[in-house]
């Protein structure tokens, strides 16, 4: 069975330039070994209605803060997530070393139809996520119609997304299942239209993607 995968969406892999994230990240950089004591704080202009002294000490709790966010970067749990995401399913990659890892990039995977995947022949969203049609040895379309399609199976991804690992598929590598994800493939179908409205709704929505709110 293909799938096919839909036109990448704008933006997708990356954050803007000027996003607060990269920002934030050029600003830790320049810190190197910075410590509050050793930094000099330069003359700046006070804000009207407010003295040099409250100024400056204003300026040291904002470097006070900072040395604390490049303490905390050390610290994988503390890191800024890679912002790269799946090219097939869309959804931002999980490698547990964060922002500007060494290696492929890694992920649970999501119901691709979230991204705008879609069954060859029926134009129907595509329920299963990556692992899931890995699992079965389902195959992929890329650049579906055009001259430079190509057809990928989901076990060999990396052999075209050559950044990316493949989608674990068995052993106890394979992570659970995203069921926050599942749920809103299968309960806002029609929102999914809107977003993608040369496709159709899903026929085949796994029960198991009915996940109890509550919980």
């Amino acid at each position: 069975t293909s799938v096919v995968c839909s036109e990448p969406l704008l933006g997708l892999n990356h954050q803007p330039p000027g996003s607060i994230f990269n920002i934030a990240n050029r600003v830790i950089k320049a810190l190197p070994d910075a410590t509050v004591e050793g930094m000099p704080i330069p003359a700046i202009p006070p804000p009207l209605g407010v003295d040099q002294q409250s100024a400056e000490q204003q300026h040291e709790s904002i470097l006070e803060m900072l040395l604390k966010i490049l303490q905390l970067s050390q610290v994988r749990t503390f890191r800024a997530r890679c912002d790269r995401c799946c090219p097939i399913c869309g959804i931002q990659c999980t490698h547990p070393d964060g922002f500007n890892h060494v290696g492929l990039h890694r992920s649970y995977h999501q119901p691709q139809g979230l991204r705008g995947v879609f069954r060859i022949g029926t134009d129907e969203l595509c329920a299963e996520s990556c692992i899931s049609s890995a699992k079965v040895g389902d195959n992929i379309r890329i650049n579906y119609g055009k001259t430079d399609e190509k057809k990928i199976s989901y076990r060999a991804l990396n052999t075209h997304f050559v950044e990316w690992e493949n989608p674990p598929y068995e052993g106890e590598t394979v992570p659970d299942a995203l069921q926050v994800r599942e749920m809103i493939f299968a309960k806002k179908q029609k929102l999914l239209l809107k977003m993608f409205p040369e496709k159709k709704e899903c026929s085949s929505i796994p029960q198991e993607y009915f996940h109890d709110e509550e919980n």
